[in-house]
């Protein structure tokens, strides 16, 4: 059995202490190795140690720059570790060399929000929304921005597009009854039709 996989048994468990030096030892092994990197970042996320986590997910992106999962992975963990700048900026880099992806503007609208800076996040949002019109998953990402932004109107009208997307997707449909609870225009039967 391989170190990654004797790791990954821990890593299953939640065994973050007894996974750790098996990863590092992986990661000095094979230092080109993306996985190894990411696995071994987020053992040391889930051990608080934020600045070490931070290092390895920024190295993932640079080992395989051209992955755009691995850069949203990377992104996720950074804003994770409470570096939501870091993650914006590798998502803006994201987004020049990915346009096509989706899950890199939704990202950058949470990095915007992890900040604080709603309103950039709100025109992100609606900017991404007008861009990714059948994405039900940006789409209410981008109506929590919204509302978040005081445009009650506009995040709306995205979460009944996210439900017409996705009438059937319970992640969904449980987003779209909380954030509807807050909309001035919602009745009772939509309200009612969202819990059902």
């Amino acid at each position: 059995m391989s170190v990654i996989e004797q790791a990954r048994q821990f890593l299953a468990r939640g065994a973050w202490e007894a996974a750790r030096p098996l990863l590092e030892r992986a990661v000095r092994a094979a230092p080109k190795d993306a996985d190894a990197a990411f696995l071994l970042a987020r053992t040391l996320q889930m051990l608080r140690e934020r600045e070490p986590a931070a290092y390895q997910a920024r190295r993932c992106v640079e080992l395989r720059p051209g992955d755009p999962g691995v850069r949203i992975a990377a992104a996720e963990l950074l804003q994770a570790v409470g570096k939501p700048a870091d993650a914006e900026r590798l998502l803006r880099e994201g987004i020049e060399r990915f346009a096509g992806v989706a899950s890199m503007r939704s990202g950058l609208i949470n990095a915007l929000r992890g900040q604080g800076r709603v309103g950039e996040a709100g025109d992100a949002a609606l900017a991404a929304a007008a861009m990714f019109e059948r994405d039900a998953l940006l789409a209410i990402i981008a109506a929590g921005a919204l509302g978040e932004s005081l445009r009650s109107r506009e995040a709306a009208a995205l979460v009944r597009r996210a439900v017409s997307l996705a009438p059937a997707d319970h992640r969904i449909l449980r987003a779209a009854a909380t954030m509807l609870l807050y909309s001035d225009d919602a009745t009772d039967a939509e309200l009612a039709s969202l819990h059902g």
